[in-house]
């Protein structure tokens, strides 16, 4: 009934409030979609006001309990901070977007690939003393940054397509 309401589909008008107070209960169950869902509203400042650290506590919660949109934007969360709420912490970021990539979200595997190509930017110059060592960087790169960009890109993240050009 929630999504009848939130999107007004078939004959049922959208009617927010009560999408609202349908997804309030099953957060009360800890239905996990819905935690997410609420965790948007607060998020995106649907009736009320904007509350960050309800939207965070609420997509943790569904993060944790496998919804892989949840997982991407706890991802995002951790990836560049989210003001009164958690600070960014890029390991983090990465293991929440690693678990939405195994699962084949393009937007979190797209994310991957730039945050390990940043690591590789903002990292303190390596010195190569071998040719294997050369070879295992290389390799490091073409896994962590270029596969995952690349299978992005295919998916049609036009983020993704243009980094690879």
């Amino acid at each position: 009934m929630a999504v009848l309401f939130q999107y007004g589909k078939g004959v049922v008008p959208r009617d927010i409030r009560k999408a609202v107070a349908f997804i309030k209960e099953l957060v009360a169950a800890e239905y996990p979609d819905a935690l997410y869902t609420m965790g948007t509203f607060c998020f995106m400042r649907v009736q009320g006001k904007k509350d960050l650290r309800m939207a965070f506590d609420l997509i943790r919660r569904a993060a944790d309990a496998g919804v892989t949109e949840a997982e991407y934007n706890l991802g995002n969360f951790y990836h560049r901070g989210l003001e009164g709420a958690v600070e960014a912490n890029v390991d983090l970021a990465k293991e929440w977007y690693e678990k939405a990539h195994a699962k084949g979200f393009v937007h979190a595997t797209h994310n991957l690939g730039v945050i390990y190509d940043h690591d590789k930017s903002e990292s303190s110059p390596t010195v190569i003393k071998t040719a294997a060592e050369e070879s295992r960087l290389q390799e490091t790169y073409r896994n962590k940054v270029i596969a995952p960009l690349a299978i992005a890109g295919q998916a049609g993240h036009p983020d993704a397509a243009g980094f690879l050009q």
